[in-house]
């Protein structure tokens, strides 16, 4: 994901660090905001991935849900195998590559290319955000998991556009993928 933003973003900018976002510090009000409505949507978010999780389509679509549903045990089973690890140093691989690098990547590419991409043309910021969140929810082919995926983006874009850089989005982002990352190597998957 980041090679794909590094060469969009070198054709689109002179300035790369700027149109990523990425040169200046997020501004403190903003990110102490942003944590706090991070952790009362908690319980909220817990509730969203509970009720797409449990969508049924009609009977006429039966064989759409059934293949809808091969998709998300193919794609639990890449996570699983991502997430199995019993050794703190496993964690600390696991961590580094599934929490950070990748909320990094998919930072980099959704928000600081795809969404700054976006909000230059007249359609503005709003919808900017959204269609960036649609995009970032719908690449990863998880109609059980799109709701809260899509929420998720559009709050790191809103994050992002806020705070004036896209370090706040990362960290959300890394957090997010970091929480999961801890609680399968405690919990298990």
């Amino acid at each position: 994901m980041i090679l794909p933003a590094l060469i969009t973003a070198l054709f689109a900018s002179r300035n790369v660090l700027a149109m990523f976002g990425i040169a200046s510090a997020p501004k403190l009000k903003i990110s102490l905001l942003a944590v706090i409505l991070w952790i009362v949507s908690i319980p909220a978010m817990n509730w969203v991935v509970e009720w797409n999780s449990g969508i049924a389509l009609p009977d006429s679509m039966h064989s759409l849900e059934v293949w809808l549903r091969s998709l998300e045990d193919q794609a639990a089973a890449v996570t699983n195998s991502l997430l199995d690890n019993n050794s703190v140093m496993g964690l600390v691989v696991t961590l580094l590559t599934v929490g950070v690098l990748t909320g990094f990547g998919e930072e980099l590419l959704f928000r600081g290319t795809l969404q700054r991409l976006l909000q230059s043309k007249p359609m503005g910021i709003h919808a900017a955000i959204w269609i960036s969140a649609f995009m970032f929810s719908f690449i990863h082919v998880q109609f059980y998991g799109f709701v809260p995926r899509l929420l998720l983006g559009a709050f790191f874009g809103y994050a992002f556009y806020w705070s004036g850089s896209l370090w706040l989005a990362v960290f959300f982002h890394a957090l997010n993928n970091s929480t999961v990352v801890i609680a399968s190597y405690f919990c298990g998957s």
